[in-house]
């Protein structure tokens, strides 16, 4: 789906863009949330194989799709849970960072990072980065990730509505360097 349709790096003529958008659009009104049901219940499978490509394949709808269904309670849990399997937690990482840069209006983005404790996630992980630097990795781009979308909806935020502009700042801080 991904190569065949969504992957904008692959050269298109402009009447296969159209019909690709097109089947996006169908797909987005028509199927997207059942989709989304279906990722859910693979990664509850745990079994890491499926679980690793589900999660694969799970970040190229993310671009394209309603986030919406991608940060329940039921996908924050499950993210949460992967993050502490060994096989599970690099590739957990990249979709959290995915779904952290989905573009976004300021407040939605901001409450999106606060119900999915992306910040507390962050604290929460340990590792020794010698033993494992694709982890280390994943995890160094969902804090860079984490904390540019925090510094940008802070400033976006700063006029309009000057809690939420300090709730953001105030999130990054542990990020911050004194």
């Amino acid at each position: 789906m991904d190569e065949e349709i969504v992957d904008r790096s692959i050269y298109r003529e402009e009447p296969e863009i159209r019909l690709n958008r097109s089947i996006k659009n169908k797909m987005r009104n028509e199927c997207a949330k059942d989709i989304s049901t279906s990722f859910l219940e693979i990664l509850r499978m745990k079994h890491p194989e499926m679980t690793n490509f589900g999660l694969k394949v799970l970040k190229t709808y993310i671009e394209w799709t309603d986030i919406n269904y991608y940060i329940t309670a039921d996908y924050g849990n499950i993210f949460m849970e992967m993050t502490n399997d060994m096989e599970l937690r690099a590739a957990t990482c990249e979709v959290l960072s995915e779904i952290c840069l989905k573009g976004m209006d300021s407040l939605s983005k901001l409450n999106m990072l606060k119900d999915l404790k992306f910040v507390e996630l962050i604290s929460s992980l340990r590792f020794d980065s010698s033993m494992d630097i694709v982890f280390a990795r994943s995890v160094a781009d969902l804090c860079n990730s984490v904390a540019m979308q925090l510094l940008e909806t802070g400033r976006n935020t700063r006029e309009s509505h000057p809690n939420e502009s300090i709730t953001a700042f105030q999130m990054f801080n542990p990020y911050n360097l004194y």
